[in-house]
């Protein structure tokens, strides 16, 4: 059941919801926002410390005492190919000569190659070079350490970032359905609110626009 157009519109959940804050305030909007946008944020840390940073630390504790990259090479004294670790979200494999086709056992796969790195999931690949001006450590004894003083922070690091990128989409996306729907419809009702309202994740736009 919707909201009605008298309630002061806090939820996005319902049809109703979304609709009414068509009319709401740029305040009143904000909040809601980045209440929302907070919980998105918070799914987003808690996937990567739950599905992702235990299989890197699986993977980190199977590198070999001596492995750098260097002028664009890596140069791997283990043995290859290799899974370093492997869950259903994520798996990280080494074949520094590409020897022969992995397969995609998890949702997202890390590929370190000789020259070359690679992130394949169901969008497809994406190939990475290494630099050629940066000496990376890729041993054990360094890599291990560092990992442990920087995981603490890198769930509060994503959550910004996915807090602030959503604002921004919504903003971009808010100012790009407002503005020619006002243009052809010549309807006072399509605000800048509705749009942003109407951008939200799992709410479809036209209710917001319209009602």
């Amino acid at each position: 059941m919707g909201t009605p157009a008298s309630s002061p519109p806090w939820q996005p959940i319902t049809f109703g919801g979304v609709a009414s804050f068509a009319r709401a305030s740029f305040g009143r909007l904000l909040i809601v926002q980045f209440t929302v946008a907070l919980l998105v944020a918070g799914s987003a840390s808690c996937f990567l410390a739950v599905a992702w940073f235990p299989v890197v630390g699986k993977a980190i504790a199977r590198l070999p005492e001596t492995a750098t990259i260097r002028r664009g090479q890596l140069d791997w004294t283990g043995p290859s190919p290799c899974s370093l670790a492997e869950a259903t979200f994520l798996s990280i494999v080494v074949d520094v000569e590409n020897s022969e086709p992995t397969g995609h056992s998890a949702d997202v796969q890390w590929e370190l190659h000789r020259k070359t790195f690679r992130i394949s999931s169901l969008f497809g690949n994406l190939t990475i070079p290494y630099p050629k001006d940066t000496t990376i450590a890729l041993n054990r004894a360094e890599v291990e350490p560092r990992w442990g003083a920087w995981q603490p922070f890198l769930p509060v690091g994503t959550g910004a970032c996915v807090l602030l990128g959503v604002m921004a989409i919504w903003l971009v996306l808010a100012t790009v359905y407002s503005l020619p729907l006002r243009l052809l419809t010549f309807t006072p009702t399509v605000t800048w609110a509705g749009s942003a309202a109407g951008a939200w994740p799992g709410r479809p736009n036209c209710p917001a626009l319209y009602c």
